[in-house]
């Protein structure tokens, strides 16, 4: 287990590293209302291939729909018991939201992202029949590949390591 875990300075919440990342059966985000905008926490959740149990926030829907996760009412702490508890009593279920967010992790690594955003601006490209973003090849030919689940490489810009998969499969 982790041994330099760190609390918030009002020591309501804990933090941990990409040691605990691996050994989680189902994330739970709990927030309290739809004004939560988005989720880093769930994001990274995401990329290690977990399953998620949520309250109906946008970017939960977004991210668990088609199965990849479950949704249960804001404030409703039944709902979410149960949840929770049908994902890790049910390992087909477990298995079958840790493919969904595996797959959605695929696409969303920065490697994919900067893909999607080359693929993009040539499509523009083309369609100004090359009066504009005239250096876009020059800028496609120097992304590199997404890469494949459960590779970890640092990021260029920052030096943190992008998580891309881990855990049970």
């Amino acid at each position: 287990m982790e041994t330099n875990a760190h609390f918030s300075p009002d020591g309501r919440m804990l933090g941990f590293n990409a040691q605990y990342d691996g050994a989680t059966d189902v994330y739970v985000t709990p927030y309290l209302g739809v004004d939560q905008v988005t989720s880093g926490a769930m994001a990274r959740a995401v990329f290690f291939g977990k399953a998620i149990v949520s309250t109906p926030f946008l970017y939960a829907i977004e991210l668990l729909a088609n199965g990849r996760g479950r949704l249960v009412p804001f404030k409703d702490s039944a709902a979410l018991a149960r949840e929770v508890a049908a994902v890790l009593s049910d390992d087909a279920l477990r298995a079958s939201m840790e493919a969904g967010t595996r797959s959605l992790a695929r696409g969303m690594s920065w490697g994919a992202v900067a893909h999607k955003y080359a693929a993009i601006f040539s499509r523009a490209s083309a369609a100004a029949k090359g009066r504009v973003f005239t250096a876009i090849s020059t800028v496609t030919a120097a992304v590199p590949p997404p890469q494949r689940m459960g590779q970890r490489k640092s990021g260029a810009a920052t030096g943190a390591a992008e998580p891309v998969g881990s855990g049970r499969r």
